[in-house]
Formats: C-alpha cells, structure tokens, sequence
C-alpha cells in the first residue's frame, strides 16, 4: 500500500481541490492517506521563496511520525513550501493543485486550469483541466423540496473578486427572463462565498427561493438533482461543478470580468460543453467532465 502525504490550507475551496484528486486516485489504487493542515501564521504573508527558506533554515515544520511517502499533494499557496520541504526529507513524488509561485520545475507535476496556463506558462510538468477538479461532498448534504412534477433550473451566481465585479442588474436580468417560465418550472438560486449583499438581499425582498439559508446549504444536493443549470462567467468552480453533471449549463457573460475568465467561458461555448445564456431554456448533450478522474489515472501509472 501506498502513502500520500496531503498539505492544504484553511481555506474550504483548497481541501475540497485536494479530496477531489485523492478520491479518485482511491478507486484505481490501495493508498492511505495522511493530512496536514497549515495554519495561516504571521510567516506566510511572506512570499513563498521566503517562507521557504525561511523553514529550511530553522526547522522551522512539523516532524511527522511516518518515516516514507510516496506521494506528496500540496494546494494553497502557502502549502507549496511545505510541499518541497517533505519532498526533500522522503525522496518523494510530488503534486501541487494550481500554481505554486516558487520553484515550478521542483515539482512532480503542478496542475493548471486551462485558463490560468499563460500566467505561468505551460511547463513540462504541467497538467492542464479544464475548470478545475471537482469534488462532489456525500457528507451532511441538506435536501430541498421541490413539486416533483417540475424539473429544477438552478441559478448559481458567483461574485466579485480580484477576477470579476458582479453587478445586480446582471443578475436581475436573469431573474427577470426566468420569471416567464417559473410556473413550468421549480426555479432556486445559490450564492457564493463572494456573491455581493446587495444581490442576496435583492432575493430576499423579493421572495425569491434562494440558498443558503442559515445553517442550510443545499449546493451539493442542486449539483445533483437540478436539471438545468445558468452559471455566472465568474465562477470557475460552479461551472465545472455543472459541467460535471452532463446536464445543460448556460453561462450568463458579465460586463466587468477578467479576460482569462471569458476566454474560458468561451472556450466552453466553442466545446460545445455550455451555452450563453439568451433567456431561453433548451435541452443538448455533452459528454460530462470529470478532469479528477483523468488526472487520478494519469498520477497513479507513475506512481
């Protein structure tokens, strides 16, 4: 049996990336698997070069109990120091999930979202998805009742960030559209981490069937049960979450949003794989992605 050592960071996004690729590297191989989480500290606002050395000449880690790995796999920008530090104490392997911003050609492989390739440039090394992995949570996941005679369209609006700006005309206008077919169908909404308050709260006021709500998260369940899906353009995540399905995705385009990210959504729309969202709601077939599987087959030939 093989060991895997797993660094990520607090951040949700970045364990979820992490359990994406050892899930499906479970089904082809017998592993055991061992976490690391790296609290964010006053040392890791520096950057990684620093970080790095910086724990290279004090010591400065945590010795683990084990004395082999075979496999390191490392996301979050501050677990790539770490990642190379093990790697030079097991003789190991190793991955990290998206760019590592130090010592790219140390790494066994790093994985890179098709759009995010011309930042750091494609290296030997690197193993292009599109979108990014997708991990599909089984654990404490909440229902939603829906009028079983109606199939679902679920809107999952995004955000603002360093890569967007959401404006809430952009999302009414969607809400809008899809108040001419509401009696055909069961329509929900889903925020993200980033959706603005202002758009949360514009679903509040006017009664529209919205998640989260409280302690109610029903994201995983929508991935699964919805029949259709209308995705901002500015997030990747949700989109491949989509995308995963094999079920029709319609991406509504934004004004204010990076070119790397509409360069992806249209990338998307030339594949075939999602349409731009125009207010109207048809059916297509595609064949679903599952880039965790791919890449899982892939790193366990070699390992």
């Amino acid at each position: 049996m093989q060991r895997i050592l797993v660094l990520s960071d607090n951040k949700q996004s970045s364990k979820n990336l992490c359990e994406a690729l050892i899930s499906e590297i479970k089904k082809i191989k017998r592993i055991s698997t061992d976490h690391l989480i790296i609290d964010k500290g006053i040392i890791h606002y520096l950057p990684n070069i620093l970080i790095y050395l910086y724990l290279k000449i004090f010591h400065n880690y945590k010795k683990l109990k084990f004395n082999s790995f075979d496999l390191i796999i490392s996301c979050g920008r501050i677990t790539a120091p770490y990642n190379l530090i093990y790697k030079r104490m097991y003789n190991s392997k190793n991955i990290h999930i998206l760019d590592p911003y130090i010592f790219r050609n140390c790494f066994t492989k790093i994985i890179i979202p098709e759009h995010d390739k011309l930042k750091i440039k494609e290296l030997q090394n690197s193993l292009i998805t599109i979108g990014t992995l997708v991990y599909k949570d089984k654990k404490n996941v909440s229902k939603v009742k829906f009028n079983k005679n109606k199939k679902i369209i679920t809107f999952l609006i995004g955000g603002s960030g360093r890569s967007s700006n959401l404006q809430i005309n952009e999302v009414t206008n969607v809400l809008q559209k899809l108040k001419r077919i509401e009696k055909k169908y069961n329509l929900v909404s889903c925020f993200s981490r980033r959706t603005p308050a202002s758009v949360k709260q514009y679903l509040i006021d006017n009664k529209y069937n919205y998640y989260p709500k409280e302690q109610n998260n029903p994201y995983q369940y929508l991935i699964k049960k919805s029949d259709y899906f209308i995705v901002t353009e500015d997030s990747v995540g949700m989109i491949s979450d989509a995308i995963s399905t094999g079920k029709p995705v319609f991406i509504k385009h934004l004004k204010k949003v990076k070119p790397k990210l509409r360069n992806f959504s249209n990338y998307l729309i030339s594949s075939g794989l999602v349409k731009k969202f125009d207010g109207t709601i048809i059916n297509y077939k595609y064949k679903p992605l599952n880039e965790a599987k791919r890449l899982a087959i892939r790193i366990s030939s070699e390992l």
